[in-house]
């Protein structure tokens, strides 16, 4: 499961609707694109005139072969996987190629001798496809908890395991925070340790709690943070977890440390434009 959202992890919703708003375009105006094939690529280039003969099906035969050894060194040796928008563009492509070329009737699609169902124009297609699959390196494998080893300073908890434990500190600090009432004035909670002890790990702990506390996702260590709250006391305080608003900011970021308390506003002002745009402007 853990290996699928990492793979899954590099889907994009634009790119998927980028491409199926082409193809979709594509299909709608099929006779347009007969006309312009036509035109622009057939008479041109004299495909009419393009016989099967045994020196094509050679080419063809040689060009497929060695694409799948490429592709078995790509997947086997060097370990890289097609990313999953690739694999989408693949599908909607093929499905707009099968639409609209492949199975149309209107063109004459010459066949190989050897492979009659198999067209001249399907290598084609097929190479131009390979050519445009993006290959990814996906580090599936488990992460090393020796104590000889260095750790990945990227924690995640959504994927990665808490093994120190500390989400149900990061619970209680949640707690804390919808606890309190609306005050007069700030008030700052200061989480202080040396470099690399895992300050933004724990952090991101923290927006978790809060995540979920507004989708009632309550897990085993959050129900511990919860047992000095009775049913009624939870269901205010997952009211106000709907109505927090979280502000990152990373001042590492900043450029001029003098304008740091400026850029913080600035990162605020612009989160809190999408609830209250007069407020922002304040």
């Amino acid at each position: 499961m853990k290996k699928l959202i990492i793979y899954i992890r590099d889907f994009s919703l634009t790119n998927l609707l980028f491409i199926l708003s082409l193809v979709t375009i594509i299909y709608l105006t099929r006779e347009y694109v007969y006309l312009g094939i036509n035109k622009f690529i057939i008479v041109p280039f004299g495909i009419d005139d393009i016989k099967s003969n045994f020196n094509l099906d050679f080419l063809c035969t040689f060009i497929v072969s060695g694409s799948l050894i490429w592709l078995s060194y790509i997947l086997i040796l060097k370990h890289l996987l097609p990313c999953i928008n690739s694999i989408v563009n693949i599908i909607l492509v093929s499905c707009c190629y099968i639409l609209v070329i492949r199975f149309s009737n209107v063109f004459y699609l010459e066949p190989i001798k050897v492979f009659p169902i198999i067209k001249y124009l399907d290598v084609l297609f097929y190479c131009i496809l390979l050519i445009s699959i993006k290959f990814k390196y996906y580090h599936f494998s488990e992460k090393s908890e020796s104590i000889y080893g260095f750790i990945e300073d990227d924690f995640n908890p959504q994927v990665d395991e808490d093994i120190l434990g500390r989400r149900i500190y990061a619970g209680k600090i949640g707690l804390k925070i919808l606890g309190t009432k609306p005050l007069n004035k700030a008030f700052v909670i200061a989480i202080n340790s040396p470099w690399g002890y895992g300050k933004s790990g724990f952090l991101h702990l923290i927006e978790e709690f809060f995540k979920g506390t507004k989708t009632n996702e309550v897990t085993e260590n959050t129900e511990r943070a919860y047992m000095l709250y009775n049913a009624t006391e939870i269901k205010q305080l997952a009211l106000r977890a709907t109505n927090t608003i979280i502000v990152r900011y990373n001042p590492w970021k900043n450029f001029d440390d003098k304008k740091i308390v400026q850029d913080f506003f600035d990162e605020l002002s612009i989160s809190i434009s999408k609830y209250d745009l007069q407020l922002s402007k304040r």
